[in-house]
């Protein structure tokens, strides 16, 4: 009796802690699968969330509030009419009406685009403003093939164009303003520098580069990183990495 006894206790914590040990292990399971979850569904609330903010961003890109289709249309009319008798003008509003097509498109609504397309529309808006200034103004762009095929959230590299033309000195030849965009592996490298306009104030430079800041911050978080600084030689230098890979990590992998 006593060694059945014995066996039957044997057999009963034998059970006991296999059944613990399974219990452990889908515990285990169970909180993991609960963060993958956790971490998918904050993926999507942020993707939703940066949409909401790039149609903001649109509003303030446009600063009014026009139906893009008949913008587009009555742009489209006096390009018709003037590309006999006034083709700089033409010109103009022809690539007007792509830059406004594009920052209109619902294409567009995505959080995500690939980099080509917004680099065509940088080279446009270099054009209209070379246009405008008698070819009197002086902006190198460069970009390797590599980075036209990233996705990346829209309207940084044109806000960073525009804040160039607005706070800039582009007038002397010997110090042209530029812009470069580059992959090193999966660091994506956005650079601009330009002389700064003698009456313009540091802190109205910052304001839109803050922007920036914030929407790199929330749409990469720590992938992401911004620095903008004023140099002894009156310069103004807007550096961004973003790594790529770090944050396809972050979006997928837990804490």
């Amino acid at each position: 009796v006593f060694v059945t006894g014995g066996i039957w206790r044997s057999i009963y914590f034998l059970g006991f802690s296999t059944g613990y040990y399974y219990l452990t292990r889908y515990l285990k399971a169970s909180l993991a699968n609960k963060i993958l979850e956790k971490k998918a569904l904050e993926h999507i609330l942020r993707e939703k969330e940066a949409e909401l903010e790039l149609l903001n961003i649109r509003n303030a890109y446009l600063q009014a509030q026009i139906n893009p289709h008949f913008l587009n249309s009555a742009l489209n009319f006096i390009y018709g009419s003037a590309r006999k008798s006034e083709p700089a003008i033409s010109d103009c509003i022809f690539l007007l009406s792509k830059i406004t097509r594009y920052a209109t498109s619902p294409d567009h609504s995505g959080s995500r685009g690939l980099l080509t397309e917004e680099i065509s529309q940088v080279q446009d808006l270099i054009k209209l403003w070379k246009i405008l200034k008698n070819n009197m103004i002086y902006i190198d762009f460069n970009h390797d093939q590599a980075s036209t095929t990233v996705e990346f959230i829209p309207l940084i590299l044109l806000t960073l164009t525009e804040n160039i033309f607005k706070h800039g000195n582009l007038r002397i030849p010997e110090q042209p303003a530029s812009i470069s965009l580059q992959l090193y592996g999966t660091l994506l490298s956005i650079e601009t520098d330009n002389l700064i306009a003698q009456k313009q104030k540091e802190e109205r430079i910052s304001h839109g580069l803050n922007n920036i800041s914030e929407r790199l911050t929330y749409a990469y978080g720590e992938a992401a990183t911004v620095r903008f600084y004023r140099t002894e030689q009156a310069h103004f230098r807007v550096l961004i990495t973003v790594d790529l890979a770090k944050h396809l990590k972050r979006q997928f992998l837990p804490d």
